[in-house]
C-alpha cells in the first residue's frame, strides 16, 4: 500500500490498497504541493496529484477535484476516483472506472446534511497503468474549507478567539470548550494550543470541544488557545485557562487500613495514592488519615523492583506526602505491592503494613473526573454539588452517612463533619481555592471518594 499524509494534524494517513506503507512530509490543509501526493522523493511519480476543495454552486454542497500533477512528473493521468464523506451524498461517489483510459481531471459534487460543519473524506484514485488504488484520508475537515490549486481564500483578516473553559478532565486528559469566529462571523473549528513543552499544537474541535491527552496526573497545566480560520489566519491573541488533572487513587478496602473507621488503632489509618507518572512508571504517596498521626518512615515493595524507603523509623521527621517512584516498569498491570510505614506513636519498634495487594492500571485505580455536578460511586448513588464549590458543599446519598472528610491534595485533613443522615453539608467558605478530595464514610463501613474543586 502506498501512503499519503495530507493536511497537518488533520490527516491520519493515506495508504495504497495492496502494498507497503511510505511516510512523507505533510502539508497544510488539502492542497499539497509538498506532502506525499507530490513529494519528489515518492517512488511513483504517477501517484502525485493536486486536490482542490471549493464550495459548490448550491447550498450545502462541496466540489472536490483531483487532477494529475504534471509538474511533479505525473504523465499517466487518472482513470478513477472513489470518495466517501461523512454526512454527505452520494455515498459513495464514483467517477470513471479502473483500468480504462485516462480521463484527466476528476470532479464530484457532494451535498451535506443541513447543519454539518465538519466531515471526514476518504479518497481513492488510480491510473491506467496500475491495478491498485492510492488512498487519502482527511479528518475533521470544515465543510466550508476552500483550498487547493489556484484557489484564492476569501478570508484575509485574523479570526477572534471568543472563549475557552474547562469542560472535564481525567488523570491524563483535559477537555476544553472552545469558540472563535472568523472575519465573517463564521464559527472556528481549528485551534492552536500551547502548554507545557508544546507550542501551537493543532486541535480540531468536535461539537465545540477539543481533547488534550498525554498529560501527567495530578498536575496543573496552563493552556493558551488561539483560533485559526480555514485560510490559515491566526488570532492575534489567545485566551488562557488553567486545569489540574486528577490523581489516580487506589483504595485498599481488603485489608481495611486505609481510613477504615472500624480499624482499632487510628494511627494505622492512611491515605494511599498510587499515581501514574508515565507508561512505565508509578509513584506511591502515603499520608496519615488521622489527625495528629506523624508518618516518619515509608517502605514500598513492588514485585520485580528493588524496594524503596524514605525516612527513618527511629522517630524521625515527617515524610508524609513524599513520592516514592518506580521507573522502567514493563507493565502497569498485575502489579503486586506491599506498603509499610512507621508512625512516631509507635516509638522505636514496629511497622504498619497493608499486606500484599495486587492491582491493575485499568481495574483498581479509582479515577476521579471533574468538574461535574453529579458524581456516582460504585457502592451507592451519591450526589456532590456544586462542583466547583462556591461556599457550601452538599452531599446527598441513598445510604446513611457517618462522616464526610475533606482533604487537601497533600493528604491533610481540612474539614470533617460527623452525621447519621442521608445528607450532610460542609461550609467551605473559608477554604482557599484549589483541589480537594472528599471522603464520604457510610454507616455500613463503605466509602466513596470524590475530587472537588473550589
Amino acid at each position: 500500500m502506498k501512503t499519503t499524509n495530507l493536511m497537518k494534524s488533520l490527516v491520519l494517513g493515506a495508504m495504497m490498497v495492496g502494498g507497503s506503507f511510505l511516510h512523507a512530509q505533510v502539508s497544510d490543509w488539502c492542497d499539497t504541493p509538498t506532502g506525499h501526493l507530490n513529494d519528489a522523493e515518492f517512488a511513483d511519480v504517477n501517484a502525485r496529484v493536486l486536490l482542490t476543495i471549493t464550495k459548490g454552486e448550491e447550498p450545502n454542497t462541496v466540489l472536490l477535484t483531483l487532477k494529475p500533477n504534471t509538474e511533479a512528473g505525473n504523465t499517466v493521468g487518472l482513470d478513477y476516483m472513489y470518495i466517501t464523506a461523512a454526512n454527505a451524498t452520494p455515498y459513495p461517489a464514483e467517477v470513471g472506472a479502473d483500468g480504462t483510459e485516462a480521463l484527466g481531471d476528476l470532479s464530484v459534487t457532494l451535498t451535506f446534511s443541513e447543519g454539518t460543519t465538519q466531515t471526514d473524506y476518504m479518497i481513492q484514485y488510480s491510473n491506467p497503468n496500475w491495478d491498485g488504488r492510492w488512498q487519502i484520508d482527511l479528518k475533521n475537515v470544515p465543510v466550508n474549507a476552500a483550498c487547493g490549486d489556484d484557489v484564492e481564500c476569501e478570508l484575509t483578516q485574523a479570526p477572534t478567539m471568543t472563549s475557552v473553559t474547562v469542560d472535564s478532565y481525567t488523570h491524563n486528559t483535559v477537555v476544553l470548550n472552545v469558540a472563535g469566529t472568523d472575519e465573517k462571523g463564521g464559527a472556528i473549528s481549528r485551534f492552536l494550543v500551547s502548554y507545557a513543552d508544546q507550542t501551537d499544537k493543532v486541535f480540531n474541535a468536535v461539537d465545540g470541544k477539543i481533547t488534550i491527552d498525554g498529560l501527567s496526573s495530578n498536575t496543573e497545566y496552563s493552556f493558551s488557545v488561539k483560533a485559526q480560520d480555514i485560510c490559515g489566519n491566526v488570532s492575534e491573541a489567545g485566551l488562557t485557562v488553567a486545569a489540574t488533572t486528577s490523581a489516580l487513587i487506589y483504595h485498599d478496602f481488603a485489608t481495611g487500613h486505609l481510613g477504615n473507621p472500624e480499624f482499632g488503632d487510628a494511627n494505622g489509618r492512611i491515605l494511599l495514592t498510587i499515581q501514574k507518572e508515565s507508561e512505565s512508571s508509578i509513584s506511591f504517596i502515603v499520608n496519615p488519615n488521622n489527625e495528629g498521626t506523624i508518618i516518619d518512615f515509608v517502605r514500598v515493595e513492588l514485585t520485580g523492583s528493588e524496594p524503596i524507603e524514605i525516612g527513618t523509623d527511629q522517630i524521625g521527621p515527617s515524610v508524609a506526602g513524599q513520592k516514592i517512584t518506580f521507573t522502567d516498569l514493563t507493565s502497569l498491570d498485575n502489579l503486586s505491592a506491599n506498603v509499610l510505614w512507621h508512625t512516631t506513636s509507635m516509638g522505636n519498634g514496629g511497622r504498619w503494613t497493608t499486606n500484599a495487594f495486587t492491582f491493575n492500571e485499568s481495574e483498581l485505580y479509582v479515577e476521579e473526573t471533574g468538574p461535574s455536578t453529579l458524581l456516582q460511586t460504585a457502592e451507592a448513588t451519591c450526589s456532590v454539588y456544586p462542583n466547583p464549590i462556591v461556599d457550601m458543599l452538599n452531599v446527598n446519598s441513598e445510604m446513611q452517612i457517618a462522616k464526610a472528610v475533606l482533604y487537601n491534595m497533600m493528604g491533610q485533613e481540612v474539614m470533617a463533619v460527623a452525621t447519621n443522615a442521608a445528607s450532610v453539608q460542609l461550609d467551605c467558605t473559608a477554604l482557599p481555592q484549589g483541589s480537594y478530595m472528599l471522603n464520604v464514610v457510610y454507616v455500613n463501613g463503605q466509602k466513596a471518594t470524590f475530587k472537588v474543586v473550589k
